[in-house]
């Protein structure tokens, strides 16, 4: 199940939890952190993935769809960490699919360097995931 963490001092919203086979979870999560009084306009959204199973496709694409439709959300900036070649493909079509959207997602290998991206800190580095 979703819930996440609001990090004010450092403007993101961390999403926690592994997402359930619910369509509806996501915009109900979307839907409290809109409503949550320390969420500002212009938070970034952090998701550490290191460990989980990457995402099908019709998940995903599900996903961008209930955040494109999600009021509050536009424009906001996401940091995917992950830590395997099958998740940093998955993410990497997230940023495809998301392309000429409002939305902005960047993939990094570390929760430092994503942290700093958030931050708009320059050592903010998008991952290179090595190849075998």
């Amino acid at each position: 199940m979703l819930h996440y963490r609001l990090d004010p001092t450092r403007r993101f919203v961390e999403v926690l939890g592994v997402q359930t086979s619910d369509p509806e979870e996501l915009a109900r999560l979307f839907a409290a952190i809109v409503v949550d009084p320390g969420f500002q306009p212009g938070f970034g959204f952090y998701r550490d993935r290191r460990g989980m199973e990457p995402m099908k496709r019709g998940t995903l694409q599900a996903n961008l769809a209930t955040l494109a439709a999600t009021p509050g959300l536009t424009g906001t900036r996401w940091a995917y960490v992950v830590s395997d070649p099958a998740n940093f493909g998955m993410a990497r079509m997230a940023a495809m699919l998301g392309d000429g959207s409002a939305l902005e997602l960047q993939i990094f290998d570390t929760p430092e360097a994503a942290i700093d991206w958030l931050s708009e800190r320059p050592q903010g580095k998008p991952a290179i995931m090595p190849t075998k």
